[in-house]
């Protein structure tokens, strides 16, 4: 007889374990303000070994518990619906396009990583520069371990569907992208890579010998890269400087990045795409494809529609 009670104290005190050890829920508060469109939510995650990063979540007009949304994760986040040095105007062109029909309702998650954050450390995998010097990568798996927790938590607390992300960056964020769409593709079947700092992997195009682009299937199902012409282009004094020499560096090491997915078999089952970008003079958007958040608004315009087909 007593032998069933112990039991059942047993596993009620596994079931009050297991409750102790679920993850910190997420508190979430309204954003208000002028610029703001759709509905904007914002709370802080903290992730293990890492630290407390800011979280900016869009929800799409409509948005209802009855329907499940893909989402769109986006590292860095800061910038993205408001900025003081400029902003990526998101939440206004997601609207857009969604009611012209070019792309499907997303929700999208920022990561704000903030001031003090070392995204050379936990956005790149150790990897040696074109110059010969080691970069001090190597954070990249566990920064991505701590995002698939929280998806975990966005996947909870919104009408998602799990099994539909993508993953989106600029920068060293667009390395990062790259490499978490490549090493959980099981996950993140859309990618965006905007201005990857592709110059810190001039690497050997082995195939399955790095992290970067595991040999495995499948794929991300849509890859979106670009490159700017005028990213070298430096503002400094009040005023652009360009700089042809770094631009034509920067843009080739991203097209020998392209180049080596285009190589690869599986890329004959994605939508696979590289932009060199350069507006045309006729197009209302034109300026210089540069480094910064005023252009990436213009080319996220076009990754999204791609990503995201109707």
């Amino acid at each position: 007889m007593l032998r069933p009670f112990w039991s059942s104290l047993a596993l009620a005190a596994l079931l009050i374990g297991s409750g102790r050890a679920e993850p910190t829920a997420l508190k979430w508060r309204a954003l208000q303000g002028p610029g703001y469109t759709g509905k904007l939510r914002q709370s802080e995650a903290e992730l293990a070994g890492i630290g407390t990063v800011r979280v900016s979540l869009y929800l799409p007009p409509g948005y209802s518990q009855s329907t499940r949304y893909p989402v769109l994760y986006v590292v860095d986040g800061q910038n993205l619906f408001e900025g003081t040095t400029g902003s990526w105007e998101l939440d206004e062109s997601l609207e857009q396009l969604c009611q012209a029909g070019k792309m499907q309702k997303v929700i999208v998650v920022g990561i704000h990583t903030g001031q003090g954050f070392d995204r050379m450390h936990w956005f790149v995998p150790k990897q040696t520069s074109a110059d010969g010097q080691r970069w001090e990568g190597g954070g990249a798996s566990q920064f991505l371990e701590q995002l698939l927790q929280l998806k975990t938590k966005i996947d909870r607390d919104f009408s998602t569907n799990p099994k539909d992300s993508g993953i989106l960056g600029s920068s060293l964020g667009g390395v990062f992208a790259e490499y978490a769409g490549f090493k959980k593709s099981e996950v993140f079947q859309h990618v965006g890579v905007l201005s990857p700092s592709a110059w810190l992997h001039q690497r050997k195009r082995q195939r399955g010998s790095e992290d970067w682009h595991p040999a495995h299937a499948p794929w991300p199902h849509f890859i979106w890269m670009d490159m700017g012409t005028h990213e070298g282009d430096e503002f400094t004094q009040g005023a652009w400087h360009e700089s042809p020499a770094d631009s034509a560096r920067y843009e080739q090491a991203a097209r020998e990045d392209a180049s080596w997915i285009e190589r690869q078999p599986e890329t004959r089952s994605i939508r696979f795409r590289y932009t060199p970008f350069d507006p045309s003079p006729g197009n209302p958007d034109h300026l210089p494809a540069r480094h910064n958040e005023g252009s990436w608004a213009v080319r996220v315009r076009q990754a999204l529609p791609y990503l995201y087909p109707p």
